[in-house]
């Protein structure tokens, strides 16, 4: 789980919980991603986070509940996702996705069509390319901003 393709990052979930999930045996094709269980946890144990702790704010939440998908809902999903971590970084967008090593060049996925990330349409695709990676950076910076002021 260094490295931010699909094959790094994309990892099924089991959720069993008798008294919430309303149709358990269904297979739920919502994204989602960790940051969405402290939403999610919060929501099913009716817990509000407090806005301080020893008078510092929190870091505000990205992630959503995906209590909906519990209940048989349709879930709307995620639009965008940001990746920071380890030895690699991306952002998608719907079905679209740049990735790259820290050092290496972006590579530009379209998963509608590709979900294991073999055909790198970034020279095909330059405009698409740059404005996923101009995203990308709008978002490492505001993480940033926020990791400053904690």
């Amino acid at each position: 789980k260094q490295f931010d393709h699909e094959g790094g990052i994309r990892t099924p979930m089991i959720a069993h919980w008798p008294q919430g999930i309303e149709k358990p045996g269904r297979l739920v094709r919502t994204v989602s991603h960790l940051i969405d269980i402290l939403p999610t946890v919060l929501e099913v144990s009716d817990v509000e986070l407090a806005n301080k702790t020893k008078e510092k704010l929190q870091v505000q939440l990205d992630g959503q509940s995906f209590v909906p998908a519990f209940t048989g809902k349709k879930t709307p999903g995620r639009e965008t996702l940001f990746f920071h971590h380890a030895r690699g970084k991306a952002f998608r967008q719907g079905n679209w996705k740049v990735v790259a090593s820290d050092r290496g060049k972006w590579e530009l996925y379209d998963l509608s069509t590709d979900p294991l990330e073999l055909n790198d349409l970034a020279q095909r695709m330059p405009e698409k390319t740059s404005q996923l990676t101009q995203l990308w950076a709008a978002e490492s910076k505001r993480h940033a901003r926020q990791a400053a002021t904690q």
